[in-house]
C-alpha cells in the first residue's frame, strides 16, 4: 500500500510540474508578443533582450515593455518552481529505496540477534 501511495505522489508531482511548464510556456509566448523590435546597437538600454540566430548569423534586439518584463518574470518563476518539483521527483524515490534498504537490514539484523 505504501508503494501505491508513493507512486501516486510522484505521479501527481509529475503532472504538477508539467502544468508549471505549461504556464511558463504561456508567459514566454505573451512575452514575445509584448516586446518591440529595435536596432541591434552596441550599447543597449536596460530591459533590452538580445536574440542571436546562429544559423542566419543575425542579432536582433527587442525592447522589453513593462508587460513583457512581467511575463518574463512570471516565466522565470514558473520554470524555477518546475525545477524544484523536478528535484523532488528525483529525491523521493531515492529516499524511499534507501529507507526500504535500511528497514530490511534492521529487520534482518534483529532476527539474527534474536536467534542467537
Amino acid at each position: 500500500m505504501l508503494v501505491v501511495t508513493l507512486i501516486g505522489f510522484v505521479m501527481s508531482l509529475v503532472v504538477y510540474r508539467e502544468r508549471l511548464k505549461g504556464r511558463a510556456a504561456y508567459h514566454r509566448a505573451r512575452m514575445s508578443e509584448n516586446r518591440t523590435r529595435g536596432p541591434a546597437a552596441l550599447s543597449l538600454a536596460p530591459g533590452t533582450l538580445v536574440v542571436k540566430d546562429p544559423e542566419a548569423g543575425t542579432t536582433t534586439s527587442y525592447q522589453m515593455t513593462p508587460r513583457a518584463q512581467w511575463h518574463a518574470r512570471m516565466e522565470s518563476e514558473y520554470l524555477g518552481s518546475a525545477d524544484r518539483i523536478g528535484l523532488l521527483i528525483a529525491v523521493v524515490p531515492i529516499m524511499a529505496v534507501v529507507l526500504a534498504v535500511i528497514t530490511s537490514l534492521r529487520r534482518r539484523n534483529g532476527h539474527e540477534s534474536a536467534g542467537r
